[in-house]
């Protein structure tokens, strides 16, 4: 650029005096004269750029203006470890205005670093700091960017690309210390943002507890569909707590709809019988004691209808009936109209979508 062709040609005092004096504006005087800062300091190291602030420093530079030295620098730990002498109110000033694009250091700078975002309510830059170099850092440190998000008003003028939480979560997957109630917590708050479209695989620890948990799928069903004691109850919440429950129901809402899961089947479409059955049976049951007990037959028709078709290319030795016997028999045994109905209506959806 050309304020990098400048830096190397000016040296004289009184002219780079005039350049620092940008470092008061908001505009392109400072724009300029942080890109002079930033050529000199990869010709030069960070040495001289603390030379530089203690000058501007002495000649009683405002915090903004001498923040401004720094809020555009490729960052890492020497360069936080000065800061950090600067006194509270540049401190103050860097940690609210840096920005996170330029972060570059060793994991535990980067640690510190995020946890000082989050001191200064962040939380967005400190998610995108923590998405670039999630496979580097630990887990609880993940799980607080997480929280801390998703719990807070989001960063003014900070854009963010769900890839970013996406990934963070691909990593939190992996990690095998990572607690599994924790997860299925944190798919359940990010759920709108990981499940968009018709893509059913992003919250895949949810999907997997429907499978195996009866008693979540219920949970979640009873976020979905009311009964008439819960239209009296709700008759005395406020409107905040009743926006708070259709929140909920949005997102149950989203989950059975992604959820293609049948419990007790294999990554090969095989499918356990007994435990599925044991699955079914402990759903009915739960079911009935919430006066649920359409609507968790209706589900089950729902996922039912979502187990693959048969094709040529499937596994050797896969039961090429469809639907499988063992979901003809179960449909059979329980024989209810809602389970049929929701059956015939995902199968024909499947279809029409698949067809298209």
């Amino acid at each position: 650029s050309f304020a990098f062709g400048v830096s190397d040609v000016i040296d004289n005092e009184n002219e780079l005096s005039k350049i620092w004096e940008g470092l008061k504006t908001d505009g392109t005087p400072t724009v300029f004269a942080q890109c002079i800062i930033d050529r000199k300091r990869r010709l030069n190291g960070n040495q001289p750029i603390f030379e530089l602030y203690e000058k501007l420093k002495a000649k009683e530079f405002e915090t903004k203006a001498l923040t401004n030295l720094f809020v555009k620098l490729f960052t890492g730990g020497e360069l936080w470890d000065f800061i950090d002498t600067t006194g509270q109110e540049v401190i103050d000033d860097y940690w609210k205005r840096v920005d996170s694009f330029y972060f570059y250091a060793p994991t535990e700078d980067l640690s510190k670093a995020i946890s000082k975002l989050m001191q200064y309510d962040r939380f967005t830059s400190a998610l995108h700091v923590a998405s670039n170099a999630a496979d580097q850092l630990d887990e609880s440190l993940l799980v607080e960017v997480l929280t801390n998000f998703i719990s807070n008003k989001p960063e003014e003028n900070v854009r963010l690309d769900t890839y970013e939480i996406q990934h963070i979560f691909e990593e939190l997957r992996k990690k095998k210390t990572t607690d599994h109630n924790t997860l299925i917590r944190l798919e359940w708050l990010y759920l709108p943002l990981l499940d968009q479209g018709f893509d059913h695989g992003n919250t895949p620890v949810l999907h997997e507890e429907m499978a195996d948990n009866p008693e979540f799928f219920i949970q979640v069903l009873e976020q979905l569909y009311k009964t008439e004691t819960d239209d009296e109850q709700e008759a005395e919440l406020s409107d905040e707590q009743i926006q708070q429950k259709v929140q909920m129901a949005q997102s149950a809402y989203k989950l059975f709809q992604t959820w293609h899961s049948i419990p007790g089947t294999d990554s090969h479409g095989n499918i356990d019988a007994d435990k599925l059955n044991n699955w079914v049976n402990r759903v009915l049951e739960l079911a009935i004691a919430s006066d649920r007990l359409t609507f968790a037959e209706g589900k089950i028709g729902n996922v039912f209808a979502k187990y693959p078709e048969t094709n040529k290319k499937m596994d050797p030795g896969k039961e090429l009936n469809w639907p499988p016997d063992i979901l003809c028999e179960i449909m059979e045994g329980i024989n209810s109209d809602s389970l049929f109905e929701n059956f015939r209506t995902s199968a024909y959806n499947k279809r029409s979508f698949s067809s298209r």
